[in-house]
């Protein structure tokens, strides 16, 4: 199981406190280090973030969620409004 983001934020930081308290190593390989390691988080902050995005629309379709499907036409609107704004 992955870590939570908070988590790999606190040891992103972490890792870049000892980094900058480290005198002797050139800043082009703690700049490499630190890339290296911000992909995980980086895919985690991005996921987030596509949880909440679902969250919005899932609460954006709300009204709907009770109407009958026999209303086909008011869901090809509702659809439509829904691609045309996120694409």
């Amino acid at each position: 199981m992955s870590k939570p983001l908070f988590a790999l934020a606190d040891e992103f930081l972490e890792l870049a406190r000892v980094l900058s308290d480290e005198q002797e190593m050139p800043n082009d390989i703690i700049d490499e280090i630190l890339e290296a390691y911000s992909g995980e988080l980086e895919t985690k902050c991005w996921n987030v973030a596509a949880m909440i995005q679902r969250f919005e629309v899932a609460e954006m379709f709300a009204p709907w969620r009770n109407a009958s499907l026999a209303d086909e036409k008011t869901w090809k609107v509702v659809l439509t409004g829904y691609v045309t704004t996120c694409w």
